[in-house]
């Protein structure tokens, strides 16, 4: 029984580390792969915005509003003139060497916007080329949104406007494409007048910025991130998985602000991570279990050899050997018994006799120990008991197993055999060896004393 409880409750105890083992596992590893998500969806926004920045500088340092104008032939993009069929020379000649130091990837989806010039520039012709009159417009009227929000938040100084620009980047649906775009702007400045007077873009739709993803390192599956725009209200969803970003089984796990117009929040698919991890769960859970029932058996088969190693195989009871592993201290007193006449009984009835004799001693004895009492088979036919109580009441348990024997025949075949014992008590101190010696002379004075009446 005591067995079966403490397997039970090791079973437990290892099913749960298992589970605190896949909860750590899991937890680590949400977070680990959230952590690199939104990293790379970061990084990507960033990269992409420092290009438009880059842009906007290379733009702002060599334009010239008021000098000569010229027919922008040279340029290899879509270009919309609103009543003009030429622009400044110096942005002309500046986007003809800009588009060309430029790749293909960078050109895709960016485009420039002069509001006081009334030109709009794309450099990806094969998309752009065919615009309305009102789709040029409505670009160009983003661009006006740079002087509100210089006026409207009371900032002249146009170094302090540069470092807040970032907060007008937004999300919305495209009126050429049809799709949610992210769209970022950077100002671009005239130097002279100290004045914005236009807008470098790069739109980057939820398709494109997946596949850039994938291009660096993809993001687990079970891992869905949006970035939510607050000034619109509306999402952009950075991974594959958003449609189902309202099940039961996602757990939102993170949030970071990015610009702070953009809140990046992630949330894990828990089915997903069950089945994409589901080998490391798997083992993680069966491995403790497994190494402890091997544990447990091994400590079993050692129990099971070091009990064997200390019992006496003929009566069962302990053997001389397991006095070294008994803490002395936790005895009080001990009693040695010896049976009376037990040479004639080998010696007349033969050796398998002397074997029940003993037997049935060791019975007598086992039946009337306390718990925590010890029973040894000293050596031959003789038995000790370590008692837990004082040597007085351990003598009374003596006496009480000595008539037990006494009263007891045993049999064998129509032979009745009577057996009878000796025994001296002592109390237990330091040195065991010398209880022993004591408990020795007072079993020979009691044999002695039987001897002569």
């Amino acid at each position: 029984m005591k067995n079966t409880k403490f397997t039970s409750l090791n079973m437990i105890a290892v099913f749960c580390f298992s589970v605190a083992m896949v909860v750590l596992y899991s937890v680590y590893t949400v977070h680990k792969e959230n952590t690199s998500g939104i990293a790379k969806i970061t990084n990507l926004l960033e990269k992409e915005q420092y290009v438009n920045d880059s842009l906007a500088s290379i733009l702002s340092s060599a334009l010239d509003e008021d000098g000569d104008r010229c027919i922008p032939e040279n340029l290899n993009g879509a270009v919309y003139l609103n009543g003009s069929k030429k622009a400044p020379c110096t942005l002309i000649d500046k986007l003809s060497v800009v588009e060309g130091e430029l790749s293909d990837t960078t050109k895709k989806n960016r485009y420039i916007s002069f509001k006081s010039l009334g030109f709009v520039y794309f450099f990806n012709k094969a998309v752009y080329d065919n615009l309305k009159p009102e789709q040029y417009n409505d670009v160009m009227s983003l661009t006006g949104r740079y002087k509100n929000f210089q006026l409207n938040n009371k900032k002249p100084d146009l170094w302090d406007f540069w470092n807040a620009h970032v907060n007008l980047n937004e999300v919305y649906i495209d009126k050429v494409s049809h799709k949610k775009i992210m769209t970022m702007s950077s100002p671009v400045i005239n130097l002279q007048k100290s004045q914005i007077i236009g807008a470098v873009y790069a739109d980057i739709s939820e398709v494109e910025i997946r596949k850039l993803i994938e291009e660096i390192a993809p993001i687990k599956h079970w891992i869905d991130i949006q970035i939510y725009n607050q000034p619109h209200g509306v999402f952009f969803c950075a991974t594959d998985k958003c449609d189902n970003a309202n099940s039961s089984l996602n757990v939102n796990i993170g949030d970071t602000i990015f610009a702070n117009s953009f809140h990046i929040s992630s949330r894990v698919n828990l089915l997903l991570f069950i089945i994409d991890n589901a080998w490391q769960i798997i083992s993680l859970m069966l491995f403790p279990l497994i190494f402890n029932s091997i544990w447990l058996r091994i400590a079993r088969e050692i129990s099971k050899y070091k009990k064997e190693s200390l019992t006496d195989p003929l009566t069962n009871v302990y053997n001389r050997s397991a006095l070294n592993y008994f803490k002395k201290n936790e005895f009080r007193s001990l009693v040695i018994f010896d049976c009376n006449a037990f040479k004639p009984i080998n010696d007349t009835y033969g050796h398998l006799v002397g074997d029940e004799v003993l037997k049935l001693i060791a019975k007598h004895l086992l039946s009337n120990v306390r718990k925590g009492d010890v029973v040894i088979r000293f050596g031959g036919d003789e038995f000790i008991i370590l008692c837990m109580d004082d040597a007085l009441n351990c003598t009374k348990m003596a006496e009480r197993i000595s008539n037990g024997i006494k009263k007891s025949q045993l049999h064998i075949g129509n032979k009745h055999i009577e057996t009878s014992v000796s025994f001296g008590v002592a109390s237990i101190n330091d040195d065991i060896k010398k209880s022993l010696h004591d408990a020795d002379k007072e079993l020979y004075y009691q044999k002695n004393k039987k001897k002569n009446i």
